[in-house]
Parts: C-alpha cells; sequence; structure tokens
C-alpha cells in the first residue's frame, strides 16, 4: 500500500490507550529539562515487546527541590538501566548527557502504565493520559 492510496475518510486520530500494566521498555534519545520548568527532566521510553511494540511514552522526574523522592526514582531508572548493560552514572557527571549517551539510549527497564485523569481549562470531559509510573520501575533482568 502506499501514500496515495489510502483514504483518511473515517479514520480515527484517536490511538488506542496502552492498558494499565507493567510493559518492557527501552529508552529513547532525546532527554531534556522541560521547557516549563527547568528542574524537571523529560525522557521517552517505547514497549519493546507484545502487542503494544513500539508504542511510545513520554514521562518526566520532577524538581528535586519540590518532590526529594524523585532523586530515589531516578536512581531506580539508572539502576534498572545499568542492570542492562548501561555504565553507572559517573560522579558529577550530567544527567541529561547521561540519558542520551549511546551506551544508555535503548536500553531496557520494566515499569508499569497508569492511567490519569485530569480536566483541562474549559473541558467539560475528563482527559486520561497514559503515564509510567516511575516509583514502581525495576530492571528487567
Amino acid at each position: 500500500m502506499s501514500w496515495t492510496e489510502v483514504d483518511l475518510a473515517g479514520v480515527s486520530s484517536e490511538m488506542e490507550r496502552i492498558p494499565e500494566g507493567s510493559y518492557v521498555w527501552a529508552l529513547l534519545p532525546g532527554t531534556k529539562f522541560s521547557k516549563f520548568d527547568k528542574d524537571k527532566i523529560e525522557l521517552g521510553a517505547k514497549i519493546v515487546d507484545g502487542e503494544y511494540n513500539g508504542r511510545v511514552i513520554y514521562f518526566s522526574y520532577g524538581s528535586p527541590e519540590k518532590a526529594p523522592s524523585m532523586v530515589q526514582a531516578l536512581k531506580r531508572l539508572e539502576e534498572a538501566l545499568v542492570k542492562d548493560g548501561a555504565p553507572a552514572i559517573a560522579e558529577g557527571q550530567d544527567k541529561i548527557e547521561y540519558f542520551n549517551d549511546a551506551e544508555v539510549v535503548g536500553k531496557r527497564f520494566i515499569a508499569p502504565v497508569k492511567h490519569r485523569s485530569f480536566v483541562k481549562n474549559g473541558d467539560t470531559e475528563p482527559t486520561v493520559k497514559e503515564d509510567i509510573s516511575v516509583f514502581k520501575l525495576k530492571a528487567v533482568a
């Protein structure tokens, strides 16, 4: 099939939600600090097996000043990646550089997906967002 044969009439742009549950993820390149909060780290990961293979979720670690538990949650991610063959974060190493390093990108971890509902300004119906539960993240091996 080519794009010239594709008819978009009747095609929904809504993707099926990833059901809540645990999945094996691979870290994607592109980790960065949030443009809205300079102390929030934003990452992406894709599911690497099963029915939802290839689906991507973006997740974040908030400011350690505002939420000190984020430090432990980020350490869990590092430990999981190390168990999958990544090097450990070197003392003083920039966290963004670490998570974008070629030896770290693509390393796997297990984490559950949870659904979070919220109401956007002006909306009457809640929006459901899929999130990776960073506090329940663990190593593959």
